[in-house]
C-alpha cells in the first residue's frame, strides 16, 4: 500500500509537495525501496538542492536502528560507490556530527582498502581538510591494535611527509630533574619497546656538566639519564621519546 506521497512502481511524479516528500520507498524483504541505475554518462538517481537560502538538501538518508541512511558500494571496475562534486565555495561531501555520533566514518577492507580517501589537486588543491574552531580536532586517527597506526604520512617522491605549522605536542616528552648531589635520574611510567630510541638534553648551563647517556629499559617502562658526574645543583634534562 502507498501513501498519499508516494508512487507505485514503475511509476514517477514531479507534484509538488509542502512539507512532504513527492516520492518515497520502502524496502522489504532484502530488495531496495528506490533503485537507479545508470546508463552512459546518466545517472541512476539525481537529487536537487533547494535554489534558496533554507538549505534543502537534494538527497538525505537517515540510519534507524543499525540500518544506515545512505551506503554506496563501488564497482569492480574502478567505480565509486559515492561520488560529491562541488562547486564553487561548496562541499562536495559534507558530514555533521550529532553527540558522539561520526558526520562521516570510513572503515577500511581486509585487502588494503582505504576507508576514507582524498587526493590533492596539482594546482594546490588539498585530499582532505580538517577544520575546528573550539577544543575539538580538525582530523582525528586512533588506531586500537597494537600494530594499528593511527595516523600514516608518506611521500614517496622524496618530499616531507609530515608539515606542521604552529606546535607540535608529544605525550612521550617531558622534563626531569636531577637532584643536587646526584649523576642520573629515572623517569618511570613510559611505554617503550626494543626500537625506542630516547633523547635527552639538559635546560640549564651547567659549566662541565653534559648528558653522558640514556639508557632505556622496555621491560620496565622507564629509562634512566646519566650525567659525566654530580650536579653542583638540582638540574632539568629535557626527554623525547621516539618509536
Amino acid at each position: 500500500m502507498f501513501g498519499s506521497n508516494s508512487i507505485a512502481p514503475g511509476t514517477s511524479s514531479s507534484a509538488p509537495f509542502v512539507g512532504a516528500s513527492t516520492t518515497t520507498g520502502f524496502g522489504s524483504g532484502g530488495g531496495p525501496g528506490v533503485s537507479g541505475t545508470g546508463d552512459g554518462f546518466g545517472a541512476g538517481v539525481v537529487g536537487n538542492g533547494g535554489t534558496g537560502t533554507t538549505g534543502a538538501h537534494g538527497v538525505e538518508g537517515f540510519g534507524s536502528g543499525t540500518g544506515s541512511g545512505l551506503v554506496g558500494t563501488s564497482g569492480a571496475n574502478s567505480g565509486a560507490g559515492v561520488v560529491g562534486s562541488g562547486q564553487g565555495n561548496a562541499a562536495r561531501v559534507l558530514g555533521i556530527g550529532a553527540g558522539s555520533g561520526a558526520g562521516v566514518t570510513g572503515t577500511g577492507g581486509a585487502g588494503g582498502g582505504a576507508g576514507v580517501a582524498g587526493s590533492g589537486s596539482s594546482g594546490g588543491g588539498d585530499g582532505v581538510v580538517g577544520t575546528v574552531t573550539s577544543a575539538g580536532s580538525g582530523v582525528h586517527g586512533r588506531a586500537t591494535g597494537v600494530k594499528g597506526v593511527g595516523v600514516l604520512a608518506e611521500n614517496d617522491s622524496g618530499g616531507p611527509a609530515l608539515k606542521v605549522t604552529g606546535r607540535a605536542v608529544f605525550s612521550r616528552s617531558g622534563v626531569v630533574t636531577v637532584a643536587a648531589g646526584s649523576s642520573k635520574v629515572t623517569k618511570t611510567g613510559v611505554a617503550l619497546t626494543a626500537a625506542s630510541l630516547v633523547l635527552a638534553t639538559l635546560q640549564q648551563d651547567v659549566p662541565g656538566v653534559w648528558v653522558r647517556s640514556a639508557v632505556p629499559n622496555s621491560a620496565g617502562s622507564s629509562f634512566t639519564v646519566h650525567l659525566n658526574k654530580a650536579a653542583p645543583a638540582s638540574t632539568k634534562i629535557a626527554w623525547f621519546v621516539v618509536n
